[in-house]
């Protein structure tokens, strides 16, 4: 007899860095502007990007595969 063990995996939805800085990744795909730069956050996704009309660019790619 075979028995599957099905896994329910929880996406990370916040990320927090040991200076202070926190990330929250659950969401749509969006695009936040930081102390350190610009960063694509949602859908579990963290990018850095260098503009936010980079990171909105790069949305409309992720949404159109």
């Amino acid at each position: 007899m075979i028995t599957y063990l099905h896994l329910k995996l929880k996406r990370m939805s916040k990320l927090k860095f040991s200076d202070g800085e926190e990330f929250d990744l659950s969401g749509p795909l969006r695009v936040e502007e930081r102390s350190d730069g610009w960063y694509l956050l949602g859908e579990g996704k963290m990018m850095a990007v260098n503009s936010q009309s980079e990171g909105l660019k790069l949305i409309e790619t992720l949404k159109t595969k």
